[in-house]
């Protein structure tokens, strides 16, 4: 489409007060700081925090997210506080780098209310660990070796998801 058209200027207005208006609660899922991919998982969060200024953007293991949970949950109950987190979020990313992610992905595609609103991101190599059932629940996007260790893709992906949602309940809760 012609980056002068009404049409594109029509869509990034509508995009502008979609992203201006919302209040997304996003969980990312992926490896922990002492992992070689905590960084893209950070950097990410930072890109999202930046898109969406009214969004609040965590993961499941920062401080804020423990005192949100305190008294709800038996503390220390990490199941539990991430079922709670999920089940509370718009948005769960997960970025499919360690084992634990993975058991997050098999352990919550079975939940219909979470597989909606899951969205994943995996190297290319871990495509085989991906059975048809979970991939028919999942929003999973599969990337390239490379682009895994770069994460530009990566973080496109998980910008436009999130302005996709944006944009979607911006057009329920507008006139």
């Amino acid at each position: 489409m012609d980056k002068n058209s009404p049409w594109r200027a029509r869509f990034e207005r509508v995009l502008r007060a979609a992203l201006a208006h919302a209040e997304p609660k996003i969980i990312i899922w992926g490896p922990g700081q002492h992992h070689v991919d905590y960084e893209k998982r950070r950097r990410i969060k930072e890109a999202i925090r930046n898109e969406v200024p009214y969004g609040e953007v965590n993961f499941p293991e920062d401080p804020e997210m423990d005192d949100a949970d305190s008294g709800i949950i038996r503390d220390g109950d990490l199941d539990a506080a991430e079922l709670l987190q999920a089940v509370a979020a718009d948005i769960v990313i997960a970025l499919d780098a360690s084992k634990s992610v993975a058991e997050e992905i098999a352990r919550y595609s079975t939940n219909p209310k979470i597989a909606a609103k899951l969205f994943v991101v995996a190297p290319a190599e871990r495509r085989p660990s991906y059975h048809d059932a979970i991939l028919e629940k999942l929003t999973v996007y599969f990337v390239s070796d490379e682009e895994w260790v770069t994460c530009h893709e990566t973080t496109k992906l998980c910008l436009i998801h999130v302005r996709t949602w944006c944009v979607d309940d911006y057009a329920k809760h507008s006139n």
